[in-house]
């Protein structure tokens, strides 16, 4: 019996505090921390501080407390304390999204255009449209123009803000 309440207080103890650590917000620190992680060596990163400045260089290195930025027209590379930064961007390419979001508006409107017109059709000549097949082929070829413009406009460089 007594066996069976330390089990159950003990239980309930560790649920306690499992609750209140997923209660717990991450500091921002330690997520600013991990995003500058993930940058890649070389790439093209913004960053605002919080003195207001705004600075643009490739990137180098991090360490624990700082990011170091190779800025032109500076002989040094510039370091920047982590928990100065108030926003980070980084330079890049968005051709995945770009041919999803094309995808599927050309699959839509191709096959929807094609839907509405066999629609109108049939409906004047009060005959029934069998046009299944001809709405899933111009779908199917709409999907594939609307990727393509759609990796073409996604291939355009742009800023895409990492932090916060």
């Amino acid at each position: 019996m007594l066996r069976d309440r330390r089990a159950l207080r003990d239980r309930d103890t560790h649920s306690t505090s499992l609750a209140a650590q997923a209660a717990e917000p991450p500091s921002s620190g330690a997520l600013r921390a991990r995003v500058v992680s993930q940058l890649r060596s070389g790439a093209s990163v913004r960053v605002a501080t919080s003195d207001g400045l705004v600075i643009e260089g490739r990137f180098a290195r991090s360490d624990s407390e700082s990011l170091v930025l190779d800025t032109a027209g500076v002989a040094d590379a510039r370091r920047i304390r982590l928990a100065d930064i108030n926003t980070l961007w980084t330079r890049g390419r968005r051709v995945g999204a770009g041919f999803g979001i094309g995808a599927v508006i050309g699959a839509l409107v191709g096959g929807g255009g094609v839907a509405a017109f066999g629609s109108a059709i049939s409906s004047n000549t009060h005959e029934q449209c069998n046009c299944g097949s001809a709405v899933a082929a111009v779908a199917v070829g709409g999907a594939l123009i609307g990727g393509a413009v759609g990796a073409a406009i996604g291939s355009i460089e742009g800023w895409r803000q990492r932090w916060p």
